[in-house]
């Protein structure tokens, strides 16, 4: 599974993940200013201030607080500066260098540092104020005396040791505002952390939370990007539940939903285990949504069986104790079906919910192609297939670079249409494009197999044993075993789905489409059929969404 691992997280390249990047710290701001305010270092206000005293600012005593500190500073110089300054004045006087005119440059002089000093400190307080307005970041009381005085480390395995542990607001423990829709005194009914690191799927959760905006709800979100890579062992978990992380995360909301790759949140649902309850994740709620292979990353072999067995208390735990708390959840029917079969256990309890298909509207990029209705356009993957059916099978088509991005679904609309060849089996765009209307060419099951087959495409979903997991009956042809029961599992091959993709079984049917008039080409209608069908489903989809999300909490 190595060669199958490499490249497709890279959809992670998103600009979501730059709103994770903090304001340097203010021992780097005051490390960068000059000599002149380092000058008076001792007497200005502090570079950084405690989280209590910032939760307790408001504007106006910011202001306030401003000009004592100018008088105060003012004072303390004055007094400090005082005996030196009229030992230089005596000599300036007696040597020539001006008389009282130079005891006036002098004393411009020092008032120029006073004010420059100050300057810097004011707009510390100034960050300081602006820090104030982000979410609020407040610790668990237990925590308050253990970890504000230093970095509490713990040792994060090979090649990592000594990183901070994610367990209080810091420039390495970011959580980000996601949607609040409280008016001025409303209490919240429901506040949830979205722990994921894809931008796509942060995107999802965010429109379904604004569908709620009247229900009285908190989202921020939380990147787990930022306390381990991908494939989390479950010592490294233990090592997170021990720092303080899970702790810190489930004592500040109600809900939490696991996002994207399960294995990023492996500390968090191993801490439901633990012997003594008060180490356990204390959130009402928890949501595990699998958008991705829930095993995702995680090296075979003794380690990978101690997270299916983790699952499988789990899941069992889930119709017992943790009934009603520990919910599951996947965007398509092959991960739903995925975690099934690998863990040799029915799991009626995980609720499809797919993604909205709703997407923003941007600007086409003037870096990209120019939109022609009488071409087709399709975005490289990291595989040779598109080049090949341009350059060999001259199939003329737009290309879009592999990560770049192409403004959404409706500047594909002014293309012919978009071939798009899977590489998973499920993917935030497909859905977008149905609900947009772009007309879609998928190739046929048994073409996408060829295409592989020749090494003209990497098809993760291929891995033999990923294959042999949704093959119920055995059989000697892999072709067999994907055409029957494994592309049953595939959204892109779903009898809901056909009527709104363009199916192609051989290059020759793939001319055919291409050198179609964009007409003809959409002969389903897809561009007007699409969004009335997909609208329909997404009010399916927010039902159920209402269900998982707010079931049990009282409305106000």
């Amino acid at each position: 599974m190595g060669k199958e691992r490499d490249g497709l997280h890279s959809r992670r390249n998103s600009a979501t993940h730059d709103l994770l990047l903090l304001q340097r710290p203010e021992s780097s701001i005051s490390a960068t200013t000059t000599n002149v305010s380092s000058f008076f270092r001792a007497t200005t206000t502090p570079t950084t201030v405690d989280e209590e005293s910032l939760s307790k600012d408001t504007s106006s005593d910011f202001l306030t607080s401003s000009k004592v500190r100018f008088a105060s500073t003012f004072h303390s110089i004055l007094e400090s500066v005082q005996p030196a300054y009229f030992a230089i004045v005596h000599r300036l006087k007696s040597r020539r260098f001006g008389g009282n005119n130079g005891a006036i440059v002098l004393l411009v002089f020092f008032l120029c540092l006073l004010v420059l000093s100050n300057s810097n400190g004011y707009r510390r307080a100034q960050q300081q104020q602006q820090q104030q307005q982000q979410p609020s970041l407040s610790l668990p009381p237990q925590y308050d005396d253990d970890y504000n005085s230093g970095e509490a480390r713990i040792n994060w395995g090979p090649g990592v040791n000594g990183r901070p542990a994610c367990n209080r607001p810091s420039e390495w423990c970011v959580i980000r505002k996601g949607w609040n829709d409280l008016g001025p005194g409303k209490k919240a009914r429901l506040r949830a952390v979205y722990y994921n690191t894809h931008g796509g799927s942060e995107r999802n959760m965010m429109h379904v939370f604004r569908h709620f905006n009247h229900k009285s709800l908190v989202l921020d979100i939380f990147s787990p990007d930022q306390i381990s890579g991908y494939g989390m062992t479950h010592t490294y978990a233990r090592a997170v539940i021990d720092s303080g992380h899970v702790d810190y995360i489930c004592a500040r909301y109600d809900l939490v939903i696991l996002g994207d790759t399960v294995p990023h949140a492996r500390a968090v649902l191993l801490s439901l285990l633990e012997d003594n309850p008060a180490r356990r994740c204390q959130s009402a709620r928890i949501i595990v949504e699998m958008t991705n292979r829930f095993d995702w990353d995680i090296e075979p072999g003794p380690d990978l069986e101690e997270y299916y067995r983790m699952l499988q208390k789990l899941v069992t735990m889930s119709r017992t104790i943790f009934k009603g708390r520990l919910l599951w959840v996947a965007n398509n029917l092959a991960d739903a079906k995925y975690f099934e079969f690998t863990l040799n256990m029915t799991v009626p309890e995980v609720r499809v919910l797919r993604p909205l298909g709703l997407s923003d509207v941007y600007a086409y990029p003037t870096d990209l192609p120019t939109p022609d209705p009488n071409v087709l356009a399709a975005q490289w993957h990291k595989s040779n297939v598109y080049g090949y059916l341009r350059e060999e099978e001259n199939i003329p088509m737009a290309l879009i670079p592999f990560g770049h991005h192409y403004g959404g679904p409706q500047n594909l609309l002014q293309f012919k249409g978009f071939i798009d060849i899977p590489y998973q089996y499920s993917t935030i765009k497909f859905y977008e494009n149905i609900a947009a209307g772009v007309p879609l060419l998928f190739p046929t099951p048994r073409f996408l197999m060829e295409l592989s087959q020749a090494g003209l495409h990497a098809v993760f979903i291929f891995n033999p044993t990923i294959l042999s997991v949704f093959a119920k009956n055995k059989t000697s042809s892999a072709t067999q075993v994907y055409n029957i029961e494994w592309a049953a599992y595939m959204d892109f091959y779903l009898p809901k789905f056909k009527p709104y993709i363009y199916y192609f079984d051989s290059y020759k049917e793939l001319h055919v489409l291409s050198n179609t008039t964009r007409e003809k080409l959409d002969s389903k209608n897809v561009r007007k059929t699409g969004p009335k069908f997909y609208a329909e489903l997404r009010r399916e989809i927010y039902r159920g969404w209402e269900e998982v999300l707010l079931r049990g909490y009282p409305e106000d």
